[in-house]
């Protein structure tokens, strides 16, 4: 398969429900950003961000990772036009919240400028994740603390359309690789 048959493979197991269907094509979107001192540049400590953003109509679905990554979990949208906008609508609400309490967000993958990322949580999962990393080497210590990634979550149809939707991914991201 070639890009273009990709595509069209892409939209026709994705597109928008029919009319009589039961498939869906609901679409989550799990986005990470760093929150980012406006003066020193380095990581924000997550209180900072909770306190800016306490009782927000968006903090249900606020968490964060190690480094202090801020993780926005949204829940499903109908479309990914609509997941598109309500992830659009929330990282605003989110910078013009954090922005009086000098604090920013950075929506690129790595972290160039910090290497010592300090770890902001402690819990027995980051615990264990970073002690097996660490037998591996420094890479994945950094990668916990100084990486932010965007992962949208598809339905998944039963049978052979979910095996086929499966197979299509791939070979979407296959080729996708093969582009950049």
């Amino acid at each position: 398969m070639d890009a273009r048959s990709i595509r069209s493979a892409v939209a026709r197991l994705f597109r928008p429900q029919l009319p009589g269907s039961t498939r869906t094509v609901r679409v989550a979107v799990e986005q990470e950003l760093f929150a980012m001192g406006l003066f020193s540049g380095g990581s924000v400590a997550p209180a900072r961000v909770r306190e800016a953003t306490a009782g927000r109509w968006y903090a249900p679905w606020l968490s964060f990772e190690p480094g202090g990554q801020v993780e926005l979990s949204l829940p499903s949208a109908p479309s990914p036009d609509a997941a598109a906008r309500h992830l659009a609508e929330v990282t605003d609400a989110l910078g013009r919240d954090l922005q009086p309490h000098s604090i920013v967000l950075d929506a690129r993958p790595v972290r160039r400028c910090e290497p010592a990322t300090p770890r902001r949580l402690r819990t027995p999962r980051y615990d264990a994740m970073e002690r097996h990393l660490d037998s591996v080497g420094p890479a994945g210590r950094r990668m916990m603390r100084s990486t932010a990634s965007t992962q949208a979550c598809l339905d998944w149809w039963p049978g052979a359309a979910g095996v086929e939707q499966w197979r299509v991914l791939l070979l979407a991201g296959q080729i996708g690789r093969a582009h950049v």
